[in-house]
């Protein structure tokens, strides 16, 4: 007995509370862009709005039901919209690491051929544990994704502190 059943009851439940959060995190990292910052302070917008794009464009390809592996052509725009939100050199050094190396995880994933990914998962049916591996290009846009809020988050903490001391 496996202790991975076929259930697509739970499968789509699953499924649609896990774009829901997705979207949701999007969302609420997103909104407060013009509210939090102002019209007085434009240092900080264009890599808050880079950061914020970066998450939307990988939450497109994420949760696109038609997205193939060639899809992942659209996720180094945001890999670069990241990281060049991390060059401010006043950020935390311990926070830009992170977001680097969760950036380079990501590009290194997303480099992984299918082919590849196809002989590690032979031979087909396959079962359900391994569609963990079958979905590695998911966990790289998903580690980009977590790269581009943690890089708004920290963007909008510094713009935060650097409020409160003026």
């Amino acid at each position: 007995m496996t202790p991975f059943r076929a259930a697509p009851g739970v499968a789509r439940a699953l499924l649609l509370a896990a774009s829901a959060g997705l979207a949701g995190a999007a969302f609420l990292l997103g909104r407060p862009a013009r509210r939090a910052l102002g019209p007085a302070s434009p240092a900080p917008q264009p890599m808050l709005f880079g950061c914020r794009f970066a998450l939307w464009t990988v939450l497109s390809v994420v949760l696109n039901p038609l997205a193939w592996v060639h899809t992942a052509v659209l996720l180094p725009l945001p890999a670069v919209l990241v990281l060049r939100a991390t060059d401010d050199d006043a950020r935390a050094p311990r926070a830009r690491r992170r977001v680097r190396a969760l950036v380079a995880v990501a590009l290194v994933v997303l480099t992984v051929p299918k082919e590849t990914i196809d002989l590690l998962v032979a031979p087909l049916p396959s079962p359900p544990v391994r569609s963990l591996v079958e979905s590695l290009h998911l966990g790289g846009a998903l580690a980009l994704f977590v790269a581009a809020a943690t890089a708004s988050r920290s963007i909008l903490r510094l713009w935060e502190i650097q409020k409160s001391r003026s």
